[in-house]
């Protein structure tokens, strides 16, 4: 439900662009966002969940397979990092990678590692 929250609000918190994404954008469902006409968002910047992080789970079939975290919102970026199924994490933010795919910026508490999951891999409840 933040999400949608965050996609309704989300003008006035983003985060640097990386050039080559500097004209895409992702169309988001007008029912989510509450809004008659079309919405369209960058692709590659980053919106906020909110004042605070979300409480979140890597999410997998395999409990203890490894799920990549990446260094920006998309398969293009290196993926120098994993985290397991089980995994607690806080959701700091959320954007759209080329293909329009959701990702979340997640940090380990344990080993404060920040990187990026795509959204089938992260259970906000």
């Amino acid at each position: 439900m933040k999400l949608i929250l965050a996609i309704a609000g989300a003008v006035g918190m983003l985060a640097a662009v990386p050039s080559a994404y500097a004209n895409m954008e992702c169309p988001v469902d007008n029912l989510i966002a509450n809004s008659a006409e079309p919405i369209y968002l960058p692709v590659g910047e980053g919106y906020s969940l909110g004042e605070e992080p979300e409480p979140a789970t890597i999410a997998g079939r395999i409990p203890g397979s490894r799920v990549n975290v990446r260094t920006g919102p998309g398969e293009e970026y290196d993926a120098p990092a994993h985290g397991l199924v089980g995994d607690r994490v806080a959701a700091l933010e959320f954007a759209f990678s080329s293909k329009c795919e959701t990702w979340f910026k997640v940090r380990f508490p344990e080993s404060d590692h920040i990187g990026w999951v795509h959204s089938v891999h992260v259970d906000l409840r």
